[in-house]
């Protein structure tokens, strides 16, 4: 009843202490705890929403991120986690988001926020010189954009990002932009620059007759 009681007045860290204390003494069997873990969580969650209010958004991650030890199965935790990663990357602490967001992937491969996650991924791997990976992300974004522009557009951005990426990422870049080329014939103009970096990577790769 404190509990809840004080869920109501919006004193969210009262009432996850009160929750912690009630799931201390609730039997394993007991079918309130499911009710009480999700109160929990909420708890906790709501903790995370006021500290993003007051700009504190070091703290909300804190608080979002302490969701998957206080109740692990909760459908809380999914947006928590979302919410934990977007925060990190607002605050440039890029290493930290990229492994959140990749553990919401692998631990929510069904939940429609992961069609999300690669393009909050590109920009941490940029900043943190993985080009590379950022470009594999732009090759998810090309299999999994719902817009078909979205999809061609992204496909020719994770061609440009191996090139980017030097002689390491060349052979790479020459497949994406061959299968660029075969899949999209239009816009002519793109397709035709497209053709222009193809001649550049087999020239960089002295192939003077696919050149």
């Amino acid at each position: 009843v404190i509990g809840h009681a004080q869920f109501d007045k919006k004193q969210f860290a009262q009432a996850q202490q009160a929750y912690r204390e009630v799931l201390n003494v609730l039997p394993p069997n007991d079918a309130r705890r499911n009710d009480i873990t999700e109160r929990l969580a909420a708890s906790a969650y709501k903790q995370g929403e006021q500290a993003v209010a007051a700009g504190k958004l070091d703290v909300a991650v804190d608080h979002f991120m302490q969701i998957g030890q206080l109740a692990p199965q909760s459908p809380i935790r999914a947006n928590a986690q979302y919410d934990a990663g977007t925060y990190l990357l607002q605050l440039k602490q890029y290493d930290r988001a990229i492994a959140v967001l990749k553990d919401f992937r692998t631990q929510y491969p069904q939940h429609p926020l992961t069609r999300d996650i690669p393009a909050k991924l590109i920009p941490a791997y940029e900043a943190t010189g993985q080009t590379q990976m950022a470009a594999g992300e732009m090759l998810v974004m090309s299999q999994t954009a719902s817009d078909p522009e979205a999809r061609r557009n992204a496909m020719l951005a994770a061609a440009e990002l191996y090139d980017k990426s030097g002689t390491a990422g060349s052979e790479k870049a020459l497949e994406v932009y061959r299968k660029y080329v075969a899949t999209y014939p239009e816009p002519f103009d793109e397709a035709l620059e497209v053709r222009y970096k193809l001649a550049e990577v087999y020239r960089a790769r002295n192939d003077k007759n696919n050149q």
